[in-house]
């Protein structure tokens, strides 16, 4: 990046990209904030809201490294090593946000207490207590990041030991989706291009879309006609790439290429805060699903679930488990799938066991 200095203190513009960016220092290193903003008038606000907050970090740090800290301030310390870290998206790390501040009202005393006056028994009476309010997925995320501030406690010497480690976490039990057949799927995605909105066809686009290609919903509406090749696409995902952090490949196959061929002949209206670079018209259609597996009475079925049925149809016919999880981003050569969708193995083995003879 170029830099180019404002007349506001800390405030400097990349010139390649034109976006503006806090730069802030603490212990002689500089800390640089995205404003998110082109606009020099919209700048000058965000600093002024971001000088604040780091000023308050800083002040926090200050009072950990060399006072007595509350949980509040550990908790704060959390969230700023987080942030700091090169490895963790920024969706991640508003997640962490979110479950500190879910942390904190579900026990308002935590934030003012001193960590040594927590006990092992008081966080345990809290985690029954909150794993009756939110699911295993978000209990289990949650005990990870109690110990985690608590553990800044320990780094500080404010205590000798983490007594949030003596928590456990709760079973997570597989989740059961009835995924339509694909006479069924065709069925909701012509009742949704039917429903007469200004984008039920643009929402059959991206359904069709999804189902073919087996993305993720934040990677599918990502997609631009510069990523799609004669032989298939690629999939970067947005600002912060993909899940894994890795783009990948996808091989052309042919519900892909009539959709796209469609898409390319006939461009779908779109509103102006959609660029024509995005090979879909919409970033997402919810509603137009839910609606339509409502109307056909099926089960209810998610942006998600499109990407367990292309799963599943690429597994049942035959395609070699590794293969498939290149195809859907998945870094552990199959590991995954394996354990997801063992019922479709298993009865794959036993027709290949009946062809067996002798």
């Amino acid at each position: 990046m170029k830099w180019k200095t404002t007349k506001i203190d800390n405030l400097l513009r990349d010139e390649t990209s034109g976006r503006y960016y806090a730069r802030f220092w603490r212990d002689s290193k500089p800390k640089w904030i995205s404003l998110k903003t082109d606009v020099f008038t919209v700048a000058k606000i965000r600093i002024s809201k971001e000088r604040k907050a780091f000023d308050a970090v800083t002040e926090t740090v200050r009072t950990v490294e060399t006072g007595d800290p509350t949980v509040e301030m550990c908790a704060q310390m959390c969230l700023e090593k987080v942030a700091n870290s090169t490895r963790i998206k920024p969706s991640s790390i508003h997640y962490y946000k979110q479950v500190v501040k879910a942390i904190f009202e579900s026990w308002p005393e935590l934030k003012a207490a001193k960590p040594k006056a927590i006990s092992k028994r008081d966080l345990e009476v809290w985690a029954k207590r909150f794993s009756e309010k939110y699911s295993p997925q978000r209990f289990n995320n949650s005990i990870g990041i109690i110990r985690k501030i608590f553990q800044v406690a320990v780094e500080r010497g404010a205590l000798n030991e983490n007594p949030a480690l003596s928590l456990g976490k709760a079973r997570i039990k597989q989740k059961v989706v009835e995924l339509p057949t694909g006479e069924q799927l065709s069925q909701i995605i012509d009742t949704v291009r039917k429903q007469g909105g200004w984008c039920s066809v643009q929402s059959g686009d991206m359904l069709e879309f999804l189902a073919f290609t087996g993305c993720r919903i934040g990677e599918a509406r990502n997609v631009k006609w510069s990523h799609v090749k004669d032989d298939g696409i690629w999939i970067h995902g947005g600002e912060t790439g993909t899940k894994s952090g890795q783009s990948r490949f996808l091989p052309m196959n042919s519900g892909l290429a009539r959709l796209l061929a469609d898409l390319k002949t006939n461009p779908r209206y779109r509103r102006t805060t959609r660029s024509p670079d995005f090979v879909l018209a919409i970033d997402m259609c919810p509603k137009a699903l839910s609606n339509a597996c409502k109307t056909l009475g099926f089960s209810h079925l998610t942006h998600h679930d499109l990407r367990h049925w292309f799963a599943t149809q690429a597994i049942s016919k035959n395609i070699d488990i590794p293969t498939v999880a290149k195809w859907l981003g998945h870094k552990d050569g199959g590991a995954l799938l394996m354990r997801t969708y063992s019922h479709l193995l298993q009865e794959h083995s036993t027709a290949m066991a009946a062809r067996l003879t002798f």
